[in-house]
């Protein structure tokens, strides 16, 4: 079993984006922001903390787009390996979303522009290998326009999943996969002929 208590924060996306051409970016930091090595028993294991932002955005030269999103969360990450099966064992707790700055995306083609970032990502190795590539909560902020039929939209998203490899030193293979915690979504605007 792996557990992460007490998983509170709060956190505030703002994107701001004119005239971005086609741009596509995903960022990890290259550094580890912080390494917790401990023993569990006579093994040696490290809980490392770290951060993701990932950027898409297509907006046209006469076009804008901007969103202000803050989340907060109080929330459990966890999984259990039992009985040949990995279940999902955290739990959501209190969440809210709510807006910071009104949202809006325009354009007088099709635009669309995402902003998200996964902080803690917390990542745990069982003597140098790691079983738990990535357990966090990600936010995700964005907003749309498109022309026919005319809607402008905005979404935020926050979302706890962890993946996991149960592989160890090349001697046990029990397989790797991910979970997902709990995901909420909202929507921030609709504006125009929107579909449902």
């Amino acid at each position: 079993m792996h557990t992460l208590e007490g998983m509170r924060g709060e956190a505030t996306l703002s994107v701001a984006v004119a005239a971005s051409g086609e741009d596509f970016m995903s960022v990890e930091l290259p550094v580890t922001i912080m390494t917790i090595p401990f023993l569990v028993g006579p093994i040696p294991v490290e809980l490392k903390i770290r951060a993701q932002f990932v950027v898409n955005a297509v907006v046209p030269l006469d076009g804008s787009a901007l969103a202000s999103v803050k989340f907060t969360y109080d929330s459990a990450l966890g999984f259990e390996y039992a009985g040949g099966e990995v279940r999902a064992s955290g739990h959501a707790g209190e969440l809210t979303i709510g807006e910071e700055a009104t949202p809006h995306t325009a354009a007088s083609p099709a635009a669309g522009v995402n902003f998200g970032g996964g902080y803690p990502r917390v990542e745990l190795d069982v003597v140098g290998e790691s079983i738990v590539p990535g357990a966090q909560i990600a936010y995700l902020v964005g907003g749309t326009y498109t022309f026919f039929p005319a809607c402008q939209s905005a979404d935020a998203l926050i979302l706890g999943s962890a993946g996991y490899d149960l592989s160890f030193l090349g001697i046990v293979d029990l397989g790797g996969d991910s979970v997902e915690f709990f995901k909420e979504q909202r929507p921030l605007l609709r504006a125009g002929q929107c579909p449902e």
